[in-house]
């Protein structure tokens, strides 16, 4: 009997310990938080990351499709593993293990290597890992992935990489970060390298366009956000045999998220009085739809890619002009691309896939583009569910990710369509 309570008394306590480690290490992440400096503090407190592993070298497995585009739910999960693990006060040391990685995407390596860079020369946290089996994702991770962004592996000869770039806003630069010009043209820059392995190069009015696109872009993305900071990534995986190049690239930042940016809107402006009437107009219609269930918010993050739709456009009176960067370079790539392309654009709780089934058109009236995802491409009819989706896990911030090809002779037609218009 003495025993059995000796032994009870040992279990209570090493309970007890652990219970305390979690409040401890939880505590940790909501100071961080909340002060809204820190990345990682930043993405725990936006996701609401508990803490669940006493192992001082926990490991984690990255999913089979570690891909914003493929798999969003498992991706945004293992992220969540990864910033709890590294603030954690317990840990040690975080073993990232992607043996089992079929399918990398530059988007969600880049978001994992900002979350890993920082826990290291933030934080001090110690990490290693596992690259994919599969030697294709390997070429990837080494080439754009965390090994290459913390310094430990070279980008592989056959890949054209734009290393991850770190801006900030304008009113907020710093000696180790840029604004968005610089971002802009480097970027541009970037773009006419890639072409240039195909033999075309950008003209001036090309280089102008895309000047404009990627600067409204991140524009976007500093008016929507609540932080001063984002990031750039893209590579061109060349095939010199087949005269072609996979490319990726990506656009994110940490903050506010799509739909609550919008929402901000003044209660008496136009814009906001517009939306709300469309999504009003859709919450009746659900019971009859064969779609019966949907979210606010996904609606919110909708409105944010029309035309003319910015948290800027505040009159009470018309709905303003801003607002037109992301759709122009959605149309711009799918446009340049050998096959239809994919986008992703991931915010908060909310994931839409651009792939060419429904495509923004005008609306009747004229006077603005519409993409309403789905048949009838009306605003006030809720979406296809294969292409809004809305995630049990957050994401703390608005993403956007493209995929697409680059052919040869795909881009020689596109330069004789383009010089006779």
């Amino acid at each position: 009997m003495p025993r059995d309570s000796a032994a009870q008394k040992r279990l209570h306590a090493k309970r007890e310990r652990h219970r305390l480690q979690r409040i401890r290490a939880t505590e940790s992440v909501s100071l961080i938080a909340s002060a809204h400096t820190d990345v990682l503090g930043y993405y725990a407190g936006g996701t609401n990351i508990q803490f669940r592993s006493a192992k001082k070298q926990p490991e984690i497995v990255f999913p089979t499709a570690f891909s914003f585009i493929d798999n969003p739910q498992p991706t945004l999960d293992a992220l969540s593993q990864l910033v709890g693990h590294t603030l954690n006060p317990g840990v040690s040391r975080v073993i990232v293990n992607q043996r089992d990685c079929a399918t990398v995407g530059l988007a969600a390596e880049a978001v994992a290597s900002v979350l890993a860079k920082h826990a290291s020369e933030k934080h001090g946290q110690s990490l290693s890992g596992y690259v994919p089996r599969d030697p294709t994702q390997t070429d990837i991770v080494v080439s754009v992935g965390m090994p290459h962004v913390l310094g430990l592996s070279d980008a592989r000869p056959n890949f054209m990489v734009f290393d991850l770039f770190h801006g900030k806003k304008r009113a907020d630069p710093s000696p180790h970060t840029a604004n968005a010009d610089v971002g802009t043209t480097a970027l541009v820059q970037y773009i006419d390298r890639c072409l240039k392995q195909f033999g075309h190069a950008l003209t001036s009015r090309g280089r102008e366009h895309f000047a404009k696109l990627v600067g409204e872009v991140i524009d976007n993305a500093e008016q929507h956000s609540n932080r001063s900071d984002w990031w750039i990534a893209a590579y061109l995986r060349y095939q010199r045999e087949a005269r072609r190049g996979d490319c990726r690239m990506t656009i994110f930042c940490f903050g506010q998220s799509l739909a609550d940016s919008l929402r901000s809107l003044p209660g008496d402006s136009k814009l906001r009085r517009h939306i709300v009437n469309c999504i009003n107009q859709c919450s009746r219609r659900r019971r009859f739809h064969r779609q019966k269930r949907f979210y606010r918010d996904d609606l919110w993050t909708v409105h944010a890619l029309q035309g003319r739709v910015s948290c800027q456009n505040t009159s009470s009176d018309t709905i303003g002009d801003r607002g037109q960067g992301t759709a122009d370079m959605i149309e711009t790539f799918q446009y340049l691309s050998a096959d239809s392309g994919t986008m992703c654009l991931l915010s908060g709780h909310t994931q839409i896939l651009f792939d060419g089934t429904y495509k923004m058109k005008r609306s009747s009236s004229g006077s603005r583009r519409v993409l309403a995802f789905n048949p009838a491409n009306d605003l006030t009819y809720p979406p296809d569910t294969q292409h809004v989706r809305h995630l049990t896990r957050r994401f703390p911030g608005t993403l956007l990710s493209l995929r697409f090809s680059l052919e040869e002779e795909h881009l020689r037609r596109v330069s004789r369509s383009t010089t006779h218009n």
